[in-house]
């Protein structure tokens, strides 16, 4: 196993952007978080879902590479759905103090213990914030993000719900390996071979592991695949949610995969992307109205 997965969150993805226009007012503010400042935006849209919006916090994972230009034509999409949505610079980039640390096996815990940390102090500073409910915050995690949206959720009951794209709920160990077995100069492996290999390390320790945080969660919780997303194991996630929900039925989770589309959500011969956001908001609506 590699000793160092920065590679494996850098492969996990980031949304492109040209020439984005944001819609609605934005508000700008510092949020401590520990002894850093996290330079924050509050974005809210023209046409809001309610009269007070509910609101997506954009969740972070390692690195540099989301950043608030990048992330613009992704927040759009959401706030053309009429929510509120919550942009931080991640710690180390942009307006936010810190640095961005190297994630390792050995690391993994103690990074995203402070990344969730984070964005546990954002939904405070959200709260707090005119026009939008502060009763419907939730965190929204994209790729490696998904993976620090349970664990923050899990630490501040001002997070009221969760959705995560396009993210592993196994093991940083487990991704590597994933990562490892799948590259293009690797001999082609089965998926019953590639998931016994994945299932044999489950019991590792030393790295971060989504699963719990996510098994923890009681909070309604919306994820999303994309069917030929090959940056994760796509049917391991859903063995893995399928588990949750026959051991508690009643666990408010849900899953959805999107047929034909990459690990951006992107259909891979038409290039059309997936109406997520609409399901979002059509599943918010149905859960916390």
């Amino acid at each position: 196993m590699m000793k160092s997965v920065w590679f494996l969150l850098i492969l996990l993805g980031s949304f492109s952007v040209v020439n984005a226009q944001l819609v609605g007012s934005i508000t700008q503010g510092k949020v401590a978080s520990g002894d850093i400042a996290l330079n924050t935006r509050l974005v809210l849209p023209d046409t809001p879902l309610k009269k007070r919006p509910p609101v997506l916090i954009m969740a972070h994972g390692p690195g540099r590479h989301a950043t608030w230009t990048t992330y613009q034509s992704f927040i759009r999409r959401f706030t053309n759905e009429g929510f509120a949505v919550v942009f931080y610079d991640k710690r180390g980039t942009g307006g936010s103090g810190g640095e961005a640390t190297e994630v390792t096996l050995a690391n993994s815990k103690d990074v995203f213990d402070s990344l969730s940390n984070d964005i546990a102090a954002v939904a405070e500073w959200t709260k707090m914030q005119a026009r939008i409910d502060s009763s419907r915050i939730g965190v929204l995690g994209y790729s490696a993000g998904g993976w620090v949206a349970p664990l923050a959720a899990n630490k501040n009951p001002s997070i009221a719900f969760t959705v995560v794209l396009s993210s592993p709920i196994y093991s940083v160990a487990q991704q590597a390996l994933h990562k490892e077995l799948t590259q293009k100069n690797m001999p082609e492996i089965s998926m019953d071979t590639l998931h016994s290999k994945m299932q044999h390390i489950a019991s590792d320790t030393l790295s971060f592991n989504a699963f719990e945080p996510v098994k923890a969660l009681q909070i309604p919780s919306l994820w999303l695949y994309g069917e030929k997303d090959s940056r994760l194991s796509v049917p391991f996630n859903t063995q893995l949610l399928d588990s949750l929900l026959l051991t508690d039925p009643e666990k408010p989770l849900r899953y959805r995969l999107y047929q034909n589309t990459n690990h951006s959500l992107y259909d891979v011969k038409t290039k059309i992307i997936a109406p997520y956001a609409s399901d979002i908001k059509r599943w918010v609506l149905e859960v916390l109205y």
